[in-house]
């Protein structure tokens, strides 16, 4: 979600979004080998928490009902814009979040771009509820935390501003020690969740078919493997 757009500015409002979306169901409409997620870390990654946002972020509409009323408890829920582009399975994704929204209580109208135009118009500052990917390739939650919500990324669509974040995320960087890197990385994916920038929905999983022969297989994040450490058995 675009946080900037005056539609997003009320947390209260986005808490209602991420609640009113079943990531479940959204899942089955997406191409193949996608799964729900609630991380901004991808599985795989070393320290991904596959569920750090936990109870605040799980599908509830009739509390995202109650959220939408306390975010405008004197009514005037304002009309939020799903932004896609024109691929097919896109645009029924972005039908789907639609529905949801308009579930709840929250008008919502589909908006379809081409996809070179839907690729310029995110990076606008106008766009409100949109979608976006990224690709886990790197092995640390940082690589993921801080292009995405360091307040002067060119990545951060959302545009997320926080002292805090931009502090904490330069803290971790510097620290030395894995695992305390990783411990403050896990802390600030779950805070950073609780601004309700993202509705996180799935990921994709790859699947590897191995024949019992193979041993010391180990698959890294970019799909490849170790050749040099695989052995295969007679039959």
């Amino acid at each position: 979600m675009n946080v900037a757009n005056p539609v997003l500015t009320n947390p209260v409002f986005r808490q209602a979004i991420v609640k009113g979306i079943d990531r479940a169901k959204l899942v089955t409409l997406g191409p193949a080998g996608l799964r729900p997620s609630s991380a901004v870390v991808p599985p795989g990654v070393p320290g991904a928490v596959d569920d750090p946002c936990g109870s605040p972020c799980a599908y509830d509409p009739a509390a995202a009902k109650a959220l939408v009323a306390q975010a405008f408890p004197g009514g005037g829920v304002p009309t939020v814009d799903v932004d896609t582009d024109d691929d097919p399975a896109d645009v029924a994704l972005a039908n789907a979040v639609q529905a949801s929204l308009v579930a709840i209580g929250v008008p919502a109208n589909v908006v379809v771009k081409p996809f070179a135009e839907y690729q310029r118009f995110v990076t606008t500052g106008q766009q409100q509820l949109f979608r976006t990917g990224w690709v886990g390739m790197a092995p640390s939650p940082g690589s993921y935390l801080d292009p995405l919500f360091r307040s002067n990324s060119l990545d951060n669509l959302t545009a997320l501003a926080s002292a805090s974040v931009d502090t904490r995320l330069g803290t971790a960087r510097a620290t030395k020690d894995d695992a305390a890197r990783v411990a403050q990385y896990q802390a600030l994916e779950k805070d950073v969740l609780a601004l309700w920038p993202v509705v996180p929905l799935g990921s994709y999983v790859a699947s590897v078919r191995l024949s019992a022969r193979v041993e010391h297989y180990v698959q890294r994040l970019d799909g490849t493997f170790d050749a040099l450490q695989v052995q295969v058995g007679s039959s």
